[in-house]
C-alpha cells in the first residue's frame, strides 16, 4: 500500500475507534488496521462505558449504541496476593436520566463504534496485523509494517491503541510488560432466579418481605426477566 495517510490507529476498540472517529470527523485521512475479522470479533467480556467521554464526540450515541442497563452501583477492590480492602458507592441520582454509565457488550459495542467511523470517512481494514512501527534514519516514526507483501504503510503519524497488552508498543521499546499491579479487572454479576431452589434461598434472604408466604416481588421480576430470556433462547414457553 504505497498511499501515505495523515494518521494511521492500530486497533479497533473503544479508544482505536475514538481517536479515528475524531480525526477523520476533523477532515483528516484516517486508516485504521484490526487484526480481528472485524471490530469486536476478538472480544468475549463486557464493560461498564461512562458516559461523558463518549458523549463529548457523539452527543446523541444513546439513540443508537447497543447499551444494556444503565449503573447505580459500583464497588472497588483494592488486592493484594492475600488480602483486600473494598468499598462501594450507590446514588439515586444515577438512576436519573441522562443516565452516566452503562454496561455494554464490547462485540456489540465495537462494532457500532466502527460504524460511525467509518461513517466519518476513515478507512477502516480487518484482518490486518501489525509487526512493527517504521522508522526513518532519525529515529522518529514514520508508519508501520504489516503482516502482508510490500506491507510498509506510511503515515505523518500513528497511534498505537492495540489493547492493554500492545506487543507493537513493547516491541518498540515504547513500554515495558505490564505489570499485575497497574490493571483492574472489573466484574459483572447477574443472578437468574429461575430454579425453585435458587428462588427460595433469595426468598430466605428477603426475610423482610411484606407479603407473607409469597415470594418478594423484586424475585418475581427477576425470575419473570430470566423465564423470558431463557424461553427466546430456547423457545421452550413452559418457563412463562
Amino acid at each position: 500500500m504505497s498511499e501515505k495517510f495523515d494518521v494511521i490507529v492500530v486497533g479497533a476498540g473503544p479508544a482505536g475507534n475514538a481517536a479515528a472517529y475524531t480525526l477523520a470527523k476533523s477532515g483528516l485521512n484516517v486508516l485504521q488496521l484490526e487484526r480481528g475479522e472485524y471490530p469486536g470479533s476478538k472480544n468475549v467480556q463486557g464493560a461498564i462505558l461512562y458516559a461523558n467521554s463518549l458523549e463529548r464526540i457523539i452527543p446523541n450515541f444513546r439513540e443508537t449504541a447497543p447499551l444494556e442497563r444503565h449503573i447505580i452501583e459500583q464497588r472497588l477492590w483494592m488486592m493484594d496476593e492475600k488480602s483486600f480492602i473494598g468499598t462501594h458507592y450507590r446514588s439515586d441520582e444515577f438512576n436519573s436520566e441522562p443516565y452516566n454509565r452503562y454496561t455494554i457488550i464490547r462485540a456489540r459495542f465495537d462494532k457500532w463504534f466502527s460504524e460511525k467511523v467509518q461513517a466519518a470517512d476513515a478507512l477502516v481494514i480487518c484482518e490486518m496485523t501489525v509487526k512493527a512501527l517504521l522508522r526513518n534514519d532519525s529515529g522518529r516514526v514514520i508508519g508501520v509494517e504489516v503482516e502482508r507483501e510490500d506491507g510498509k504503510i506510511y503515515a505523518d503519524a500513528v497511534i498505537l491503541a492495540d489493547g492493554v497488552n500492545s506487543l507493537v508498543a513493547t516491541n518498540a521499546g515504547l513500554r515495558k510488560d505490564i505489570q499485575a499491579g497497574n490493571v483492574a479487572l472489573a466484574v459483572k454479576e447477574m443472578i437468574c432466579a429461575v430454579h425453585a431452589p435458587a428462588l427460595r434461598a433469595l426468598n430466605t434472604f428477603c426475610a423482610d418481605s411484606p407479603y407473607p408466604g409469597h415470594r418478594h416481588p423484586v424475585i418475581l421480576r427477576v425470575e419473570a426477566d430470566c423465564a423470558a430470556r431463557v424461553s427466546s433462547l430456547t423457545g421452550d414457553n413452559r418457563l412463562l
